[in-house]
């Protein structure tokens, strides 16, 4: 019963847990007002407070061109190109700027803008004034710094509501630079909860995928039998280590300090990580055939995933990420949703649960590896995915535990009787005090049935069996549950109930009663007799064996105070007969 007890709390908690990441999920999707700019204009009207917009359409793009370049009068001047927003470069390009004129806004009106824009450097500035930056472009290599941070920033726009936003982009660390995400603008108040809230999103969902690894962990010690347990705690925990390295870049918040470089190694290991650790998942579920190599594949994977960012030089280990690892990821996803539908298909355990897992868990993929803009997607599908599997390992521990139980019920029940052994009973002594809580008071009645030699004479081992159990069964109906019925052997039988307010008496009295009523055996009643001896028994004091021992002693006295008492109620019985049949004497 606590076993049952506590698995439902565990799913209470699971259920809770799932909860609160797919609010944080859902939370993380913004409802942008997507406003299309035209030829490097867009008017906002009209502006509605509480609304985010987010600023995509034709920018005025100028490859290779820094900001001092357009604002330096002595230079040639420079006619922009037009680029739809977000724009990737072509390549071999390093650094571009962008400009976007606004109106539309209240004039000298509060507003902020925030960007997402990671992996690069850049500075945005609204009407000449930087607002926002992340690392520092520089116009050449030796004064670029990158940097991974979500910002955001606040101005007031002029007098005419209206303003010039200028962004100052370079790359020189990756392969593919660009303008990848678009600016969004609020006002004040709600740029500021936008930023706030991508944050608080991201913590929830860290403590959530941390409570889950941590969960299974601690399952995986109790429950050592299931081996997956241990896959899942360090999978859930590696996808919380994704979120902070990724998104919006908590682990610059606890460590404000750390190099560009390290900051960019721990990025790639927190995603190379997770599909090995996934694919020693999928082997522990026992899915389908158990194949040695397809272990020592994944471990042989996880190896290179911690060492390529790790050792490598930075343009190894993004050509890996980008050629191989993400080609490699939907090809081991379209292998385990094979691999689900074949067990689906043959009918295997949880099979089911499993497919609908790995389908969760292969939306999310893709949405972080085709960049949808649909935040956490990854974290969100690993949630659901481990929140369908936590409860195919809790039905598989609830099933192994009850069948446990019952194997060990088997053991130290008696057949015949239904109640305890002789076996349990030796458990209960060598253990001690331990299934005896401190100060506890019992009393240990010893049972003996009165003249069974006779039944089994007189109706048959078959009657005596019959007599044996409804014996048991009427001295159950009179404990409780918490108390035990063992078998100690032939016809004894021996209580250990715990005295609570009960009495000694009071038991003993319950338990006489039980064996009023006679015991049907085909068209006859036979009754059954019990003498019944008890003693207290302290576990702080003494043995239980001792005090099996003094019950044992004062039940014979019981019967043989009850057999003196019958002897002499048939010697009276016996002389009133003789008085009875005796014939009177003549008078002389």
């Amino acid at each position: 019963m606590a076993q049952r007890k506590g698995l439902k709390m565990r799913h209470l908690i699971l259920t809770g847990i799932i909860l609160l990441s797919m609010g944080a999920f859902l939370m993380s999707q913004e409802s942008w007002n997507i406003q299309k700019a035209r030829r490097g204009k867009v008017e906002i009207s009209p502006f509605r407070e509480g609304t985010l917009y987010a600023l995509e359409g034709e920018w005025a793009y100028y490859p290779e061109v820094t900001y001092q370049d357009l604002s330096d009068p002595s230079r040639p001047r420079v006619l922009p190109k037009i680029r739809q927003v977000p724009h990737l470069w072509e390549d071999g390009l390093q650094g571009a700027t962008y400009t976007l004129e606004v109106r539309g806004l209240q004039p000298d009106g509060l507003y902020g803008l925030a960007l997402q824009q990671a992996n690069t450097a850049y500075t945005l500035r609204v009407n000449d004034a930087i607002i926002l930056s992340n690392g520092e472009p520089g116009r050449e290599a030796i004064g670029y710094k990158p940097w991974q941070q979500e910002s955001w920033g606040a101005f007031q726009a002029d007098h005419k509501g209206s303003l010039r936003i200028t962004l100052e982009i370079a790359n020189r660390t990756y392969r593919q630079g660009g303008f990848t995400h678009p600016v969004v603008l609020g006002d004040l108040h709600t740029i500021s909860w936008y930023s706030a809230s991508h944050k608080l999103v991201d913590t929830s969902l860290i403590l959530c995928l941390t409570g889950l690894g941590a969960f299974f962990l601690a399952m995986a010690l109790v429950f050592r039998e299931e081996k997956g347990l241990l896959s899942f705690g360090i999978f859930s925990l590696a996808a919380a280590f994704r979120i902070l390295a990724s998104g919006s870049r908590l682990l610059l918040a606890l460590f404000p300090e750390l190099p560009f470089e390290i900051q960019n190694r721990i990025l790639y290991l927190s995603g190379f990580l997770l599909l090995p650790l996934f694919g020693l998942l999928h082997h522990s579920l026992g899915l389908g055939p158990r194949r040695p190599w397809e272990r020592k594949i994944w471990l042989g994977l996880l190896a290179l995933s911690f060492l390529l960012p790790l050792l490598a030089p930075f343009p190894l280990y993004e050509a890996y990420y980008l050629d191989l690892y993400r080609p490699m990821v939907l090809v081991a996803m379209a292998f385990f949703l094979i691999t689900g539908i074949q067990g689906a298909r043959r009918r295997e355990e949880g099979s089911k649960r499993i497919l609908l897992g790995y389908a969760a868990l292969g939306l999310g993929v893709l949405g972080e590896l085709l960049e949808t803009g649909l935040r956490n997607s990854l974290a969100f599908g690993s949630c659901l995915m481990i929140g369908i599997f936590a409860s195919l390992f809790l039905q598989r521990i609830q099933e192994g535990r009850r069948s446990q139980h019952e194997l060990e019920l088997a053991a130290f029940t008696d057949k015949l009787t239904g109640a305890f052994n002789r076996r349990y009973l030796e458990q209960l002594i060598q253990s001690g005090d331990a299934h005896f809580r401190k100060g506890e008071a019992w009393q240990v009645i010893f049972i003996d049935l009165d003249r069974f030699k006779g039944v089994n004479d007189t109706y048959g081992h078959e009657a005596g069996d019959q007599a044996l159990r409804w014996a048991a069964a009427a001295f159950r109906r009179s404990i409780r549950d918490k108390d035990y019925l063992i078998r100690y052997g032939g016809d004894e039988f021996l209580v250990l109930a715990q005295a609570g307010r009960s009495s000694r008496e009071e038991i003993l009295e319950r338990l006489q009663i039980a064996l009023r009523e006679p015991m049907p055996y085909g068209d006859r009643e036979i009754h059954i007799r019990a003498s019944l001896g008890a003693t207290e028994f302290n576990p702080e004091k003494e043995s239980l064996g001792e005090a099996i021992l003094r019950s044992d002693h004062r039940m014979y006295d019981a019967k043989k105070m009850a057999g003196q008492e019958t002897d002499a109620l048939n010697m009276e019985q016996r002389q009133k007969a003789e008085s009875r049949g005796r014939p009177k004497m003549e008078e002389a």
